[in-house]
């Protein structure tokens, strides 16, 4: 399992050394259990005190004050025998220890039900994946630092290195659209450009957000804060003025946005969060120093709050950003909302939640923003374990949602993600499409 960073140091410091776990034998086999109990809680060292403190959740500030042992200690007395062995043996990486942990901590089983399909297709790029998004008719566009490509059914039909890549795609109608500095283009089938326009023309300019919007219309948020909206079928006519500027929001300068169905804007930063409005009103904003998400739809993370951004609130008022769920250990990874079941999210120890209808969580060692399809939920991560384990390629892990029980597991590739780019999940009418760092994976729903 992925454990609470207390356990992580403890696997770093005594991996090398690790005993076997405690069984009872000779006298200690008719030692009454909770005299076993007390017996070991109030003989642990402070290693073993801190895998009590992970099982009990307990906050301590320092095992190296008497009064925190004593509260452990305490606490450990309240655990099953099998947990207090574990414990006291520092067992680490063991699964009778493993299942005994899940279940103090209310974790459903990890245990796949079923074997895990393979990919539909599999193909490895020329460059590592930072952006990822899908056609309506089963083409997939990917952006690199400095590159774009067109895939087709597990096919590279063609790559092209820009001078200023914005390592972002979209798309209008059947053409691939991506930034090159401050300009708009867009390459047909053969990656020939079909139209371009310049959304911005100052220095160091950069698009930060493309999203096509109805009766072929395309909406651009740029680097500056600018919100641009682009009639394509003008621009392909070589028309003068196919843009149209509706505003510039301080507030979006520099920020990673998402653009909702109805125009509005997510926008996110190392300072906080904003939401500006489809007219470009900026319509809130909210604090969150390093502790923002990156945004990928109404849902985003800020600090200790998953919030939900409501673009038809009035401008200013608090309801603009809604609070739907709260956890003081959230990682920055997108949660997903699955209609009728609830909201899932990940916590910086791997661990699944599912708040709402359904209420459940699972170790699975989640890596990247969650994707749902129907009544399954979908996460990348790392195989459950210590040592090799955590340098294992990752795998593609289906969840019921209505129960948190693992449907299936597929292994991906060869690779970890890049450091920068992350896991990328993406969903096509087809596919669940993920990539690791250069190679891309295309998992057909069918199997979920």
């Amino acid at each position: 399992m992925r454990r609470p960073l207390a356990f992580i140091a403890l696997g770093l410091t005594i991996i090398a050394c690790n005993k076997e776990p405690a069984n009872a034998k000779g006298a200690e086999a008719s030692e009454d259990p909770r005299a076993r109990v007390e017996r070991l809680c109030n003989g642990m060292n402070r290693l073993s005190l801190a895998y009590v403190a992970g099982a009990a959740e307990l906050e301590v500030d320092s095992l190296d004050q008497e009064a925190e042992r004593a509260k452990v200690k305490e606490a450990c007395k309240a655990l099953p025998l099998t947990l207090v062995e574990c414990a006291d043996s520092l067992a680490l990486d063991d699964p009778r220890c493993d299942a005994a942990l899940g279940k103090q901590l209310g974790m459903t089983d990890t245990t796949p039900q079923g074997k895990g399909p393979a990919p539909r297709w599999a193909l490895t790029l020329p460059f590592e994946l930072y952006d990822l998004e899908p056609s309506t008719d089963g083409s997939i566009a990917v952006a690199g630092k400095t590159d774009i490509a067109l895939v087709n059914d597990g096919t590279v039909v063609w790559t092209r290195t820009l001078d200023d890549a914005s390592s972002r795609v979209g798309w209008w109608k059947d053409g691939l659209l991506t930034g090159d500095g401050g300009e708009l283009r867009c390459y047909d089938a053969k990656g020939d450009v079909r139209w371009t326009t310049v959304v911005d023309d100052g220095d160091d300019a950069w698009l930060s957000g493309i999203k096509a919007g109805p009766e072929g219309s395309v909406l651009v948020v740029t680097g500056r804060g600018a919100i641009v909206r682009i009639d394509g079928d003008q621009c392909a006519a070589g028309a003068e003025g196919c843009t149209t500027p509706l505003g510039t929001v301080e507030a979006l300068v520099g920020m990673q946005v998402a653009v909702l169905p109805s125009g509005a804007i997510v926008g996110s930063n190392d300072d906080g969060i904003v939401l500006v409005s489809a007219s470009g009103a900026l319509l809130s904003r909210r604090s969150a120093e390093f502790e923002a998400s990156v945004p990928r739809g109404p849902l985003i993370i800020a600090g200790k709050d998953i919030l939900r951004a409501r673009p038809d609130c009035t401008q200013g008022n608090d309801d603009c950003f809604e609070t739907v769920a709260s956890d003081k250990d959230l990682e920055l990874t997108a949660p997903v909302e699955l209609p009728g079941v609830g909201i899932a999210y990940a916590d910086t120890f791997g661990v699944i939640h599912m708040v709402g209808t359904a209420e459940w969580k699972i170790d699975a060692g989640n890596d990247a923003d969650l994707v749902g399809r129907g009544s399954t939920l979908y996460s990348v991560g790392h195989e459950l374990g210590l040592g090799e384990a955590l340098e294992r390629p990752p795998r593609l892990r289906a969840i019921d949602a209505r129960t948190g029980k693992t449907q299936w597991l597929t292994e991906l590739g060869t690779e970890r993600a890049g450091l920068l780019s992350g896991y990328l999940l993406a969903s096509s009418e087809q596919d669940l499409l993920v990539a690791t760092k250069t190679q891309l994976f295309a998992i057909p729903w069918a199997a979920g």
